[in-house]
């Protein structure tokens, strides 16, 4: 029997602050906190764009749709949070105080609505173009994967709405 090999003592090095190695540290740091955020917010918008796709898909009957039709769905869109924001404004006279009990929801509400009426009326409401018959062929079949968003094209739709 030999001896016994020689255990390696493995203590961690303390890096003096304004080092290479801890400037080079620090910066691997940030940047995956970077890489992180930029794929959470990126994941956040694909969740969006497919409820908003499947909402679509869901109101799309096998009939093509003339520009206007395919706007007063969007419309429709537009004016999903109508009802919630009642309830939040029957909420408020209710209280009779001058707090506003879900003021950041009904402000977010408020803002997602504004934001869409923009689109609409300014350079674009992007949703799938209805008004090709292939396309909607391709959009209806459409099996609900982000990875087969392909199939079928997106366009821009504009209209100018009156003003409330």
């Amino acid at each position: 029997m030999g001896k016994a090999p020689k255990q390696k003592k493995v203590t961690k090095k303390v890096l003096h602050p304004n080092s290479r190695k801890a400037s080079q540290l620090t910066r691997q740091e940030a940047h995956r906190g970077r890489v992180q955020k930029n794929r959470a917010h990126a994941s956040k918008v694909q969740h969006q764009l497919r409820t908003f796709l499947v909402w679509f898909q869901e109101r799309a009957t096998e009939e093509l749709y003339s520009h206007d039709d395919v706007c007063d769905i969007i419309e429709e869109h537009i004016q999903r949070f109508d009802d919630e924001l009642e309830e939040i404004r029957l909420a408020a006279s209710l209280k009779g105080r001058q707090v506003r009990p879900h003021a950041a929801r009904e402000d977010a509400l408020r803002m997602v609505r504004e934001k869409e009426i923009g689109e609409l009326s300014g350079p674009g409401f992007e949703a799938p173009d209805l008004t090709d018959a292939k396309n909607l062929a391709a959009f209806k079949a459409w099996d609900k994967k982000m990875d087969h968003l392909s199939t079928f094209k997106m366009s821009k739709f504009r209209r100018a709405l009156p003003s409330e």
